[in-house]
């Protein structure tokens, strides 16, 4: 990797290093209980983050998942980018490609957490739903780029993604948090 695209890196590896903080547990962080005091550990509702080697994303199929909860599909998306992230600091490729891949095929929210979202949100559900198709469609442009090794095409779109992420949180996540702080 060149001095230049190392460069270009920076703002996005700090702003994947944030979001780390974010998911890992620390107080105050969103995965860390439940909103009856429980740990994450210690509910059986919400899945843990993905696992796995970094890089290597849990396979994820629009077609094929099923309808979630928003936090579950948040928390391995969350480990999906650290997929990308990982990827990207090998420059590996191939899997860039399943990582994006991954975040690109997130599971569906459900009806009955779409309900949720809509009598939380009133008319700016049309906004959420506008930045989760924007996501959408930055990250399978990230998949392409990445399948193509086309690593500035790569890079722009990881930034639009991680823009709108960021985006969306800022506006939405406190309101549709399902545990407490």
């Amino acid at each position: 990797m060149n001095l230049r695209t190392l460069a270009r890196l920076a703002p996005l590896l700090l702003l994947s290093a944030a979001a780390g903080c974010e998911r890992a547990g620390h107080p105050g962080s969103a995965s860390s209980h439940s909103a009856d005091g429980r740990s994450q550990a210690e509910t059986s509702s919400v899945p843990a983050p993905a696992q796995g080697t970094p890089g290597d994303p849990v396979e994820h199929d629009v077609e094929d998942s099923e309808a979630l909860p928003l936090l579950p599909i948040m928390l391995r998306m969350s480990a999906d980018m650290g997929g990308v992230m990982q990827a990207l600091w090998l420059e590996d490729y191939d899997a860039m490609t399943r990582s994006a891949a991954a975040v690109a095929g997130h599971a569906h929210i459900s009806a009955a957490e779409m309900t949720r979202i809509g009598a939380e949100l009133g008319p700016e559900l049309a906004a959420f739903e506008a930045a989760d198709a924007a996501v959408h469609e930055a990250s399978v442009r990230m998949r392409n780029a990445a399948e193509a090794r086309q690593l500035d095409a790569f890079l722009e779109h990881l930034a639009t993604v991680q823009r709108g992420c960021v985006t969306c949180h800022s506006k939405f996540r406190e309101r549709l948090r399902t545990t407490s702080r």
